[in-house]
């Protein structure tokens, strides 16, 4: 018979995993609510050319996979931003970080090509993951040249209230390089946002920390804009895409410190919609 003094018995590691599998049943509800409350843009969106500026090889996949999918379907021009070279994903003591960047890059060409994008559609900006903070003048410049030249009408990037450092700061940089062109569509693609590190502290009892998963997500959806694309034509294909960054959805060394992404995380990525945020209007500076 079950007892619940078991739970206390299973090794911490596996305690702490099994908890954050919980925490994020909990986001991946209010995705769900998100997604039911939000505005219908997969007509709309379908025919706008696109800008998709990703902090990490397989951002771009995982957030908006399904979209770009469609926009190439109808032959709507659509470039990818890859920003960091995704070096420090995980720590090898097989795989060199030069060797895992030189890795990602090929995953994300081969991701890329299967949501129907040319190798020459993939811009590499080629920043070590996990500094951008400290590079933001010069990202922003880089971002706005890349606006100018392609005349987008729709930007895509990570949501501001994503808890990857690399992640608020592409939002921060893309937020300003996109403030001289008023016609531009900026939208956000949340990614961990679904996880619980994004809004809790370790350093706060468990009280709080409940209190801060049950409200502080829910009122970031509240205050923006929610928009949703219907992913369900696209679904198999973009899970291709998704298997196609090996390095991050499998352990390759089978070292036990290579990082991957959980399942139950990248459960919200192969939902029947793909969704997209935005500031209300006149909330659009950080």
């Amino acid at each position: 018979m079950f007892s619940a003094s078991y739970l206390f018995r299973i090794p911490q590691i596996d305690r702490a995993q099994m908890l954050r599998q919980v925490l994020g049943g909990i986001l991946s509800t209010y995705r769900n609510v998100a997604a039911m409350t939000a505005t219908d843009l997969t007509d709309a969106t379908s025919t706008r050319s696109c800008l998709v500026v990703a902090p990490h090889p397989d951002d771009e996949t995982f957030g908006c996979g399904a979209t770009i999918l469609r926009k190439r379907a109808h032959g709507t021009p659509v470039r990818v931003v890859i920003v960091t070279d995704g070096r420090h994903s995980t720590k090898s003591a097989v795989i060199s970080p030069e060797a895992l960047a030189a890795l990602r890059r090929r995953e994300a060409l081969d991701a890329c090509s299967r949501l129907g994008l040319d190798s020459t559609d993939v811009i590499f900006l080629d920043y070590e993951d996990g500094k951008l903070e400290t590079q933001l003048p010069d990202l922003t410049s880089r971002i706005a040249e890349l606006i100018a030249a392609f005349r987008p009408d729709e930007v895509l990037v990570t949501a501001a209230r994503d808890g990857h450092p690399d992640h608020r700061a592409l939002n921060r940089a893309t937020y300003k390089a996109v403030e001289d062109w008023p016609a531009v569509q900026l939208l956000e693609y949340p990614i961990w946002f679904w996880h619980p590190s994004s809004w809790v502290s370790r350093q706060n009892s468990p009280v709080r920390q409940g209190s801060d998963l049950l409200i502080r997500p829910m009122s970031e959806l509240y205050h923006m804009r929610r928009y949703r694309v219907d992913a369900t034509l696209y679904l198999d294909r973009k899970k291709e895409a998704m298997a196609a960054y090996l390095s991050q959805v499998t352990n390759l060394t089978g070292e036990p410190n290579w990082s991957t992404m959980a399942p139950w995380m990248l459960s919200n990525f192969t939902q029947p919609y793909e969704i997209f945020l935005q500031k209300p209007a006149g909330n659009g500076k950080q």
